[in-house]
């Protein structure tokens, strides 16, 4: 069960106005390109440290995650090129999406509700997003540290602790910038992302889930990224390879 986290979720996003004023990463080229210690506040340490030395210096702004997409009735290649401090490229099957900081491509046609899901669950909810996000300013409200996963009755609990955040702002990634108020679970050992959750507009609950954590070159990556929506799971990336480099030309980003 996990009746204590749920209603955790639901108290805090009835406590949010409907009318929220968010924020969000704006203009991506012209936000804070680095996290270093010390430009974020000090109750989110534990994740930076956490999170590999990618973020705080130059060299490897720009990360490429390939693996498969499989959503229960097809399931095919996908890549996605994300370059601090907000500008991605996902390839998925024959679509491509861009975004270089101001505008969204894709190679023909609009983005559908599901593909705006899709960039939403691997780009918007990542630990990059969110350290980014954090860092140029949007508050990141800490709501607690070591919350367990079930109804708080078992005395001898082993399941895992997370400490959870609030945080209020638009989501960029999606063409549609939908206001969100998202709660993210970190696992209060390790300092690693495990779940984002939000209600989408209905009041359907979503969550993202980022699982088999790996580390690649010294830089700790998701093996698995899960979508779900109520009860039913949307898609699950599955992680088969990973790399780290510079930033470069924007042409990935320009041209679907």
């Amino acid at each position: 069960m996990r009746t204590r986290s749920r209603s955790i979720l639901t108290l805090a996003l009835m406590s949010i106005p409907t009318c929220i004023n968010a924020q969000g990463l704006g203009d991506a080229n012209s936000a804070r390109v680095y996290v270093p210690k010390g430009s974020i506040p000090v109750h989110l340490d534990h994740f930076l440290n956490s999170a590999g030395d990618r973020f705080g210096r130059p060299g490897r702004e720009r990360m490429t995650l390939t693996g498969t997409i499989a959503d229960g009735r097809n399931s095919g290649r996908a890549t996605l090129v994300w370059e601090h401090p907000g500008l991605f490229r996902l390839e998925s099957g024959s679509r491509v999406a861009t975004f270089d900081g101001q505008t969204h491509k894709t190679n023909g046609g609009s983005l559908s509700e599901a593909e705006q899901d899709q960039i939403e669950s691997l780009v918007g909810d990542s630990l990059d997003f969110f350290l980014f996000t954090a860092a140029n300013g949007v508050r990141a409200r800490l709501l607690g540290r070591r919350f367990r996963a079930d109804d708080g009755r078992s005395p001898n609990y082993r399941g895992p602790l997370s400490d959870i955040l609030l945080m209020m702002h638009h989501s960029s990634v999606r063409p549609d910038r939908q206001a969100r108020s998202k709660m993210y679970y970190f696992d209060s050992i390790t300092g690693r992302l495990s779940k984002v959750a939000y209600l989408k507009p209905g009041g359907v609950r979503v969550e993202t889930v980022f699982d088999e954590w790996t580390i690649v070159d010294g830089q700790p990556v998701p093996g698995t990224i899960t979508r779900r929506e109520g009860a039913n799971t949307q898609f699950t990336f599955r992680l088969s390879g990973a790399g780290f480099g510079p930033r470069g030309p924007g042409a990935p980003f320009i041209t679907p």
